[in-house]
C-alpha cells in the first residue's frame, strides 16, 4: 500500500530543495522526472512522442523525484495514493486461458501490472501555492529497471514509461526477477507473478460454497460454526488445498485468521467434499466470515 505524506517535516523540506533547484516548473499537464541537479525531464506524451523520445528516458539515474501536473490535483491530497502509482514493469511469460490452457505470451510483453509486489511506495508533497503540481518521491534510489508512472484521473489514465540504466541492464535477469503471467478473466486481462502460477492453477475448477455461519455457545464460550463444500466443476480429479478462514468486523478489519482442512484431500470431477470449522472464543464484533483457499488470490474468496 502506498504511503501518503503531504507537506510535513523532512518530505516538505526535500520538495522545497527540488523546487529551489529547478530553473522553472513545468506548465503543461503531464508527468515529469527531476534529477538531483534539478533538471526536469518530461515523461508523458502521445505514442509517437513516446517512441521518438524513448532514448531520452531510458537511462535516467536512480535518484529521482517526480512532478505531476494536473489542474486541481492538490485539492484533495487524501486520494493521491490512489491517483498516482509508480511500478516496476513486469515481463509477461505466458497467456493462460480461462480453462487453464497455457500458451506463449501474445502481444505486449512489458506491462504495468497491478501487482503489489511491483509497486514502489511514494510520498507526496504540495509545492506551496502551486495547486496544479504535486511532487512525488520514492523512499530511496530506484534500482536499475523499467518503470511506469501513472496518473488516474476519473475515467482517464495517463501512463509514462522510463528506464533507470535500462540500456546497460541484463534484461534477461530483470525479466526473470519481474516475471508475470497474464490470465483471461471474463474477457479481461489479469496478472499474477509467475511464482504464483502453480498455486492459481491448483484451484482451477474448484469452487467454494458456504452456508450461513452459526453463532453458538460451546463449553460456556461464544463460538462461530462454519460449514460448506468444495465443488469440483472440472473434468479431472483435483487435490483440495488447505482452506483459510477470516473473521471480519463491521469496519471491514480482520479480527482473526485460521487454517483448516476439508474432510478429504481429493475430490472427483463433478463431486464435492465438505468442510467445517468451529471458531471458539469468537469476538462479539464479528460481522462477516470469509473462507478461501489458503494463499489464494482474493477472487477465490466467498463471503
Amino acid at each position: 500500500m502506498n504511503s501518503v505524506k503531504v507537506s510535513t517535516g523532512l518530505a516538505l523540506a526535500t520538495a522545497g530543495l527540488v523546487l529551489a533547484s529547478c530553473s522553472s516548473l513545468p506548465d503543461d499537464p503531464g508527468l515529469y522526472a527531476v534529477n538531483e541537479s534539478g533538471d526536469v525531464q518530461r515523461l508523458s506524451g502521445g505514442p509517437k512522442w513516446d517512441r521518438k523520445t524513448w532514448e531520452d528516458r531510458s537511462d535516467l539515474p536512480g535518484k529521482l523525484r517526480f512532478f505531476i501536473v494536473e489542474k486541481g490535483i492538490a485539492d484533495d491530497t487524501s486520494v493521491l495514493a490512489e491517483k498516482i502509482k509508480l511500478r516496476r514493469a513486469g515481463w509477461v511469460r505466458s497467456d493462460i486461458e480461462a480453462n487453464g490452457a497455457i500458451g506463449p505470451a501474445r502481444g505486449v510483453q512489458w506491462v504495468a501490472a497491478d501487482i503489489p509486489a511491483l509497486d514502489i511506495p511514494l510520498t507526496y508533497d504540495h509545492l506551496g501555492k502551486h495547486d496544479d503540481i504535486i511532487a512525488a518521491a520514492p523512499r530511496g534510489p530506484l534500482e536499475e529497471g523499467l518503470y511506469v508512472i501513472e496518473l488516474a484521473s476519473g475515467d482517464i489514465s495517463v501512463m509514462a514509461r522510463f528506464g533507470v540504466n535500462w540500456t546497460r541492464l541484463d534484461k534477461s535477469r530483470y525479466a526473470a526477477n519481474n516475471c508475470i503471467d497474464r490470465y483471461d478473466s471474463n474477457g479481461k486481462s489479469a496478472y499474477r507473478r509467475c511464482a504464483d502460477q502453480q498455486r492459481v492453477l491448483a484451484t482451477q475448477g474448484l469452487q467454494l460454497h458456504m452456508v450461513e455461519p452459526e453463532r453458538r455457545i460451546i463449553a460456556g464460550q461464544p463460538a462461530i460454526v462454519v460449514k460448506g463444500v468444495v465443488l469440483n466443476s472440472s473434468e479431472s480429479r483435483r487435490a483440495v488445498p488447505m482452506l483459510e478462514g477470516r473473521l471480519i468486523d463491521a469496519a471491514g478489519r480482520a479480527v482473526r485468521d485460521w487454517r483448516f482442512s476439508a474432510t478429504t484431500n481429493e475430490v472427483e470431477p463433478g463431486k464435492s467434499v465438505s468442510f467445517g470449522a468451529v471458531v471458539e472464543g469468537a469476538p462479539d464484533n464479528v460481522a462477516n466470515v470469509v473462507v478461501r483457499f489458503a494463499d489464494s488470490n482474493p477472487e477465490a474468496e466467498l463471503q
